[in-house]
């Protein structure tokens, strides 16, 4: 599989799309900004124990980083309706003596910057160097500047909660409220997602590979016991027999008997594949 990246093409697709969706001339925009908060971490209810992270599609796409808690902030000014020179910075959460006592910390700076194929001076901590960093962009802009995000909403179950200090500035009394808008984002992301990067194509015949080779499991293992159940379908007094499980059973005598068993050697299959 390739190695590097390409969050800068994804977002030079982005850019493209986005400058086209927004009539810059009918709003008077003479600049974008674009803020994304990442997923973040969650645990169980009561416990230590954190549940299986996935991070939410689209600042994937944009970043390629599969790090809690990370922001993206990207700043397009434009030039006779056209983007001139694009800036984006990627934050991730530093690492804590805290936090690493229960999970696996977080990569330095110069790691990240190369999985995610960003530049060093493209990266900084979440936290601190992130609201720094944005509230300084907003202090340049003025009323032609609109700052875009996946929603405003304060609690949409549909993307991660964004920091504190970021609600704070869609608050109506705070000058730069105006500015936010959900309208264009998400639109100009699907336009631009629709074109897939070698990357991309390489990473679904992978995938494909990966999830057919484990329906053919999940299908062996079905027929390992058909002829088993054809002969025990009925039993004595003519009734469907039921299959009794009685928890001695050996491994190799494990009989999917349900979509939940199908499900779990299904899943169990794709992750040994990797």
């Amino acid at each position: 599989m390739t190695s590097a990246y390409p969050s800068q093409e994804h977002l030079n697709r982005l850019v493209k799309e986005l400058v086209a969706v927004v009539d810059t001339a009918q709003l008077n925009v003479s600049r974008h900004i674009i803020f994304l908060q990442g997923e973040h971490g969650l645990n169980r209810h009561d416990t230590d124990r954190e549940l299986p992270f996935r991070q939410e599609s689209n600042f994937h796409y944009l970043t390629g980083s599969l790090i809690a808690s990370s922001t993206f902030v990207v700043d397009i000014p434009l030039i006779e309706g056209s983007a001139g020179t694009v800036s984006r910075k990627l934050f991730i959460p530093q690492e804590t003596a805290e936090a690493s006592l229960w999970s696996i910390p977080p990569p330095s700076l110069d790691v990240a910057a190369k999985q995610c194929g960003f530049e060093r001076e493209s990266m900084g901590y979440s936290g601190n160097d992130d609201e720094s960093h944005f509230k300084g962009i907003l202090e340049k802009a003025d009323k032609t500047t609109l700052v875009h995000v996946l929603s405003n909403k304060l609690l949409d179950p549909l993307y991660p909660h964004p920091s504190s200090w970021l609600t704070d500035l869609w608050d109506s009394k705070n000058e730069y409220a105006p500015f936010f808008t959900s309208e264009y984002l998400l639109k100009a992301l699907h336009r631009a997602r629709l074109i897939k990067t070698p990357q991309e194509i390489e990473y679904i015949r992978e995938a494909n590979k990966i999830t057919s080779g484990a329906h053919e499991v999940v299908m062996r293992e079905l027929g390992r016991f058909a002829r088993r159940r054809d002969v025990n379908a009925v039993g004595v007094d003519g009734k469907v027999a039921a299959t009794k499980r009685t928890g001695k059973e050996g491994l190799t005598e494990w009989e999917i008997e349900s979509e939940a068993d199908a499900e779990a050697v299904f899943v169990a299959t794709c992750k040994r594949a990797g």
